[in-house]
């Protein structure tokens, strides 16, 4: 399911070229395509938890998806946000003038791309 975010992330990116493009076309069909996939994620998770009772890493990792809903929800309504905030942070990173001048755990530049 994730893999498909980022497949439709980058579709969606790729038909738009700078900001020349429609912000509102771009962000109701991000919603179109996407939504159904979080209400999947939501969904198996909500179904997982009850079965994984005695496996409590994945308890946890599944309690995880569904306390953060709400905020990968956020990203529907704003054209700057994406599903993966290293993505942003690897788009800054390669923007960036200096980038040895930025650190970050999650992202090593610049291999981000």
């Amino acid at each position: 399911m994730i893999g498909k975010l980022y497949g439709i992330e980058e579709t969606l990116r790729a038909k738009r070229p700078g900001d020349n493009s429609d912000e509102a076309e771009f962000l109701a069909d991000r919603k179109r395509l996407a939504e159904p996939i979080l209400a999947s994620l939501e969904t198996y998770a909500k179904e997982r938890i009850p079965i994984h009772q005695g496996e409590v890493k994945l308890r946890k990792a599944l309690t995880y998806i569904l306390n953060q809903m709400q905020y990968l929800r956020n990203y529907l309504a704003s054209s700057e946000l994406t599903c993966d905030n290293n993505f942003q942070i690897c788009e800054l990173l390669e923007n960036a003038q200096e980038p040895k001048q930025y650190s970050n755990d999650g992202c090593n530049w610049p291999s981000c791309a």
